[in-house]
């Protein structure tokens, strides 16, 4: 799936972007205004899907001076389907996350051991730019006291988790804390990558870890 447009693994149609957008708001909005919210299609690519919205009657429309505007009908019987789909694609990153951090809980087994594994998106993902077939790039630091095996388990239980919850492949960097510091101080090329756009949603923050790591020099 495209991470950053989840609501193309239910409509890969303009429709579903015009939506989405309509569905957040509660203001009437012209097609030109849906497709520069939306980021996809021209304004009169996106003002001939809403009209087929408007044929089914999901969206309504109301002339306002010289241009048309369209709102979300929200009374319509099919909404609440819509309404749902829109909040998954919504939730889609967060239930992905979701998904790492309980595989890596079952993999380490220990709550207190796992709060301390650092976990962050990075690459296409974190930036909001990938496409259907990007990786779902993650760096996993782990504390240097852990065995080899329960690393390997863990990091081989979330890239298993991600794909089966996405579709896409995992590209795991995994380094412990001490390799990690290695990577910090020797400038290597990564860690400007992960200083830039990584995004921790489990245990030490990355960034952080980089400051730290670069004042102990």
């Amino acid at each position: 799936m495209n991470l950053s447009d989840p609501i193309r693994s239910v409509s890969t149609t303009l429709e579903g972007k015009a939506l989405r957008v309509l569905a957040h708001s509660t203001e009437p909005l012209t097609g030109a205004s849906v497709a520069r919210i939306a980021g996809a299609g021209s304004a009169p690519g996106m003002r001939l899907a809403l009209a087929r919205l408007v044929s089914d009657g999901t969206v309504q429309t109301r002339r306002v001076g010289a241009a048309d505007t369209y709102t979300a009908n929200r009374r319509h019987i099919m909404w609440p389907v819509i309404e749902s789909v829109v909040y998954a694609a919504d939730m889609a990153l967060s239930r992905v996350e979701a998904v790492v951090i309980e595989s890596l809980g079952e993999s380490i087994g220990d709550p207190i051991q796992a709060a301390q594994v650092s976990i962050s998106l990075f690459g296409s993902v974190a930036r909001g730019d990938s496409t259907l077939e990007s990786d779902v790039d993650l760096l996993i630091v782990f504390p240097t006291t852990f065995a080899d095996d329960l690393v390997q388990n863990a990091i081989d239980g979330v890239s298993v988790a991600v794909t089966q919850s996405t579709g896409n492949p995992c590209n795991i960097y995994a380094a412990t804390s001490e390799r990690f510091t290695q990577l910090v101080t020797s400038g290597d090329a990564m860690v400007s990558s992960w200083d830039r756009e990584a995004r921790t949603f489990h245990g030490p923050d990355v960034r952080r870890m980089i400051r730290d790591a670069r004042g102990n020099v």
